[in-house]
C-alpha cells in the first residue's frame, strides 16, 4: 500500500511537528490536525533549505486544520481531504485519570471510526513504553513486545486501553494497523507551551547551560532516551514499509544511557558548566518525572522489519541537538 498523503493529529505536538519535518522530507502530503496552532517559535523558524515558502509558515505540501477530537463537524471534512493514511499522534499525558481516558480512548476511537468512513485502511497509533509500567521498572534487560503490559499509572492506562480499541476496530473493519510503543524522547520543537507540565531532562540541561545556572540532578536517571527526529524517521518508515510482519512496535535505541552521561556530553559545548548528583532534594534543578529507572525498549522487531541503525551515539545527539537549538532559538 503506498502512502503519498497522511493525515497527523496531534500534528502541533513535539512529536507531531518532527513527523511533519520528516514526512515533507519524504515528499508526503501531509494534513496536520491539531486542537492548538502550532507554537510561534516553530511556525516562525521553519528551515529555509527545506525548499518551503518563506512567506508561510508551513510548506505548501501541508495543511494546518484546527480542531479536537470530540468536534466530528470540523473532523468530518478534514478526513475527506484524501488522506491514504492515518498517524494518530494525539494525546494527553497528565491531568485527571477521566480526562485522559476521554482524549486517549475516545480520541482513538472516534479518529479511526472516522478514518474508516472516509476510506483510510493504513492506520498508525502512537502508543507508549509506559505501557509497560512496573515491568519496565523490574526488567533487566530490554522489553520485548511480547511483555505483558503493566501500566501503573492513568496514562499508561489509558494508551493500553487505547491499543485494545484500535486492535479491536482494526479487525472489525480489514484496518492495516501498526500500533507504536514510544520511548522517552528529546530534542527538536520541544519547547516550553503548557502543552507538558515537565519537558524532558535534556531539555531542561541545556536550558540551564545556556543560560549559566547550576544543574543539580537528584539522581544519575538511567532511560532508553532518544531524539525525536529519529522517532519520527522510524514511524514513517513503518508507516511506509512493504512488509511488517508485526502489529506491535517498540522503537527507541535499544539501550539505556543517563542524564548525568548527556550533562558530560554538552559540558563540551559550555566549559563552565555546573553539574551534579545533588546533595539534598531541595538542591535539585532538573525534575525527572519517573521515580525509577526503567530499562529499554527491545527494537528487535523494528531493526527486522527496516534494517539496523548505527548504534545510538549520544555525543552525537548533543552535537545534533545543540545545533538545532543554534539555528532556532526558542
Amino acid at each position: 500500500m503506498t502512502t503519498n498523503h497522511v493525515l497527523i493529529t496531534g500534528a502541533s505536538g513535539f512529536l507531531g511537528l518532527n513527523l511533519i519535518d520528516r514526512a515533507v522530507a519524504l515528499g508526503l502530503r501531509v494534513t496536520a490536525v491539531d486542537r492548538l496552532p502550532p507554537p510561534e517559535a516553530a511556525s516562525a523558524s521553519w528551515p529555509a533549505s527545506a525548499s518551503w515558502p518563506a512567506s508561510v509558515s508551513w510548506p505548501a505540501s501541508v495543511s494546518f486544520c484546527q480542531a479536537t477530537l470530540d468536534e466530528p463537524a470540523l473532523l468530518e471534512p478534514i478526513f475527506a481531504l484524501g488522506a491514504d493514511a492515518l498517524i494518530h499522534a494525539a494525546a494527553i499525558t497528565n491531568g485527571p485519570a477521566g480526562s485522559m481516558t476521554e482524549v486517549n480512548v475516545g480520541g482513538t476511537v472516534r479518529v479511526i471510526h472516522l478514518a474508516v468512513r472516509h476510506g483510510i485502511r493504513r492506520v498508525v497509533v502512537i502508543s507508549s513504553g509506559a505501557v509497560y509500567g512496573g515491568v519496565a521498572i523490574e526488567a533487566p534487560a530490554g522489553i520485548p513486545e511480547s511483555t505483558d503490559p503493566e501500566p501503573l499509572a492513568p496514562y499508561g492506562m489509558s494508551k493500553l486501553a487505547a491499543e485494545a480499541a484500535a486492535r479491536a476496530l482494526a479487525q472489525e473493519h480489514g484496518l492495516d494497523l501498526t500500533i507504536i510503543r514510544l520511548p522517552p524522547l528529546f530534542g527538536p520543537w520541544e519547547y516550553a507551551t503548557g502543552a507538558r507540565v515537565v519537558l524532558s531532562p535534556q531539555w531542561q540541561c541545556l536550558d540551564l547551560a545556556r543560560r549559566g545556572l547550576p544543574i543539580r540532578l537528584p539522581r544519575a536517571a538511567a532511560g532508553d532516551w532518544w531524539l525525536a527526529p529519529h522517532a519520527a524517521a522510524a514511524i514513517l518508515g513503518l508507516l511506509q514499509a512493504a512488509d511488517r510482519p508485526f502489529v506491535d512496535y517498540n522503537i527507541g535505541p535499544g539501550v539505556a544511557t543517563t542524564v548525568a552521561e548527556w550533562c558530560g556530553s554538552i559540558g563540551r559545548f559550555y566549559p563552565a558548566l555546573d553539574w551534579r548528583i545533588a546533595d539534598t532534594p531541595a538542591d535539585v534543578t532538573v525534575a525527572i518525572t519517573a521515580p525509577k529507572d526503567r530499562a529499554p525498549l527491545d527494537p528487535a522487531r523494528l531493526h527486522a522489519t527496516l534494517g539496523a541503525p548505527p548504534a545510538w551515539d549520544l555525543d552525537a545527539a548533543a552535537d545534533s541537538y545543540t545545533a538545532w537549538l543554534d539555528r532556532h532559538p526558542s
